[in-house]
């Protein structure tokens, strides 16, 4: 009777390990609260997702359908007072306050765009990991 359990606990012990160690491979998440702070030679980008936890994601597993930016509308330039709004195509973007977001398209030029958390168009990166906490304050 034991050599006949001793396999089954085994081969369960070998799947609550494996299942444990797939978690360290990365985590999925919602680039809600800013993405940005691409590094091209380490590629890779910060992302925050919704609780402005700061994340390192490779930049090849992150986009939003097909592309490295998201779409935003109603944006003013960020330094001119009574510029007329326009549509832009944000390479990096962070939350400024709960109703406007800082974008900047691939041009580096800044904007602030009417978007709350709620309705904000975001990127999505997989095998992401927690941004150690020494360099968490230089988020995107």
């Amino acid at each position: 009777m034991l050599s006949f359990i001793a396999p089954h606990l085994i081969l369960i012990l070998i799947c609550i390990i494996r299942s444990a160690l797939a978690g360290t491979n990365g985590t999925t998440v919602q680039c809600v609260d800013g993405f940005g702070g691409i590094n091209a030679t380490a590629s890779t980008a910060k992302c925050n997702d919704r609780n402005y936890t700061p994340w390192i994601c490779p930049l090849a597993e992150c986009g939003k359908d097909g592309h490295l930016w998201v779409p935003m509308s109603g944006c003013v330039l960020d330094v001119v007072d009574g510029a007329g709004a326009s549509n832009q195509q944000c390479a990096s973007y962070n939350i400024q306050n709960e109703t406007m977001y800082e974008c900047r398209n691939s041009g580096g030029i800044s904007y602030l765009c009417p978007y709350t958390a709620a309705n904000v168009p975001y990127i999505t990166c997989s095998g992401c990991n927690l941004q150690p906490e020494s360099q968490a304050k230089n988020t995107p």
